[in-house]
C-alpha cells in the first residue's frame, strides 16, 4: 500500500455517499486519473474499498489508521535541521512522555527547534497541500 491510497479513500470518506467521480478525486487531490484507479484497485485490494459499490470500508480504514499505518509507513528520523517541533515532543504529548532523544521536528522557516527532520521542505510543502486539499474542499 501507497500512502496516496489512504488519502483517496481519506477524501472519498469526506463526500456524500456515491456523490463522487473519478475526475474529481483526481481534481480534488491535483493527480491523474490513471492514478486515482491505480489507488483505488490497490484498496480495493486491501479491502478498504469496495468498487462494485463505489463504498470506503470506514470500519477498515479506521483499523487501519490506528492499528496499521506505523507498520505500512514506517516514521524514520531524518537529517538534523531546524523546525517546528513535532510527534511526541510537542504539547501535550511532551508532558506525557520522558524525551530525551533529539526532538522530531517538521522542516519551517518559522521553526526554532533543532531537532531530527521527519521531512525535507518540499516534502513537507507537498504534505500540507494534500492535507489542505482533502480538508477543505468540499
Amino acid at each position: 500500500m501507497r500512502p496516496l491510497e489512504l488519502i483517496c479513500l481519506l477524501q472519498i470518506h469526506t463526500w456524500p455517499t456515491g456523490k463522487w467521480t473519478y475526475r474529481a478525486l483526481a481534481a480534488a487531490l491535483g493527480i491523474s486519473l490513471a492514478q486515482a484507479h491505480s489507488a483505488l484497485r490497490s484498496a480495493s485490494a486491501a479491502k478498504l474499498y469496495d468498487r462494485e459499490h463505489h463504498l470506503v470500508q470506514s470500519e477498515s480504514v479506521l483499523e487501519f489508521l490506528v492499528h496499521g499505518v506505523k507498520y505500512a509507513f514506517p516514521g524514520s528520523r531524518g537529517t538534523p535541521g531546524i523546525g517546528m517541533v513535532t510527534a511526541y515532543h510537542a504539547f501535550p504529548m511532551c508532558t506525557l512522555t520522558r524525551n530525551a532523544d533529539i526532538p522530531c521536528v517538521w522542516p519551517t522557516d518559522s521553526g526554532s527547534t533543532k531537532g531530527g527532520r521527519q521531512f525535507t521542505k518540499q516534502q513537507s510543502r507537498d504534505a500540507r497541500e494534500i492535507f489542505i486539499s482533502t480538508s477543505y474542499s468540499h
